[in-house]
Order: C-alpha cells, then sequence, then structure tokens
C-alpha cells in the first residue's frame, strides 16, 4: 500500500475522486453530406445551452454528481459536497 492509502485505511476514512465538467448542447459537425456538386448546410438554432456537471467517484465505483444549468462555482460545490457527506459513512478524503 502507498503512504497515502495507509493512512487512510487508519483512518477508517474513503477516498473519493471529484472532477467538474461543462457539457454544450451544440451539435458538433466535423463531417456532413450534401449531394454533388452543392455546399452542405447545417442547420441549428443555436442556443448557447450548456449544463455543468460535478461528480464523486469512489475506488469501490460508487458514484455521487449533482447536474446544473449553469456553471458550477463555489455554492454549487459546497452543496455538492455536503450531499456527498450526508450519505458517507465514514470520513471522506477527497481528490480534486
Amino acid at each position: 500500500m502507498a503512504k497515502t492509502e495507509k493512512k487512510g485505511h487508519r483512518r477508517r476514512a474513503v477516498m473519493l475522486f471529484i472532477d467538474e465538467s461543462g457539457i454544450s448542447l451544440v451539435p458538433f459537425a466535423a463531417k456532413t453530406w450534401a449531394p454533388k456538386g452543392q455546399t452542405p448546410v447545417l442547420v441549428h438554432p443555436f442556443r448557447r445551452s450548456k449544463l455543468s456537471m460535478i461528480s464523486g467517484v469512489t475506488p469501490r465505483g460508487k458514484t455521487y454528481f449533482r447536474l446544473h444549468e449553469s456553471a458550477a462555482r463555489g455554492l454549487q460545490v459546497r452543496m455538492f459536497l455536503q450531499q456527498i457527506l450526508r450519505h458517507l459513512r465514514r470520513k471522506p478524503i477527497m481528490v480534486f
């Protein structure tokens, strides 16, 4: 075991890997099709809808996540961490 794993084991803690990601709902078009001699046209309303997801995963695969319609800022991260603490039975060691 690595030194940090031993410390977590002694403290009876659970390790939690946390990350945040943004998702854009605008389509990605690398290639498209059109009849020969005609320029292809991509029609999309281009509403800049975005989602933000923050998630945590334990080494055993237990997953926690939270979705937001805007960027995950300090308040959203704090709410997510409070949500995790309510569900965990052991103290967490969080890796961001």
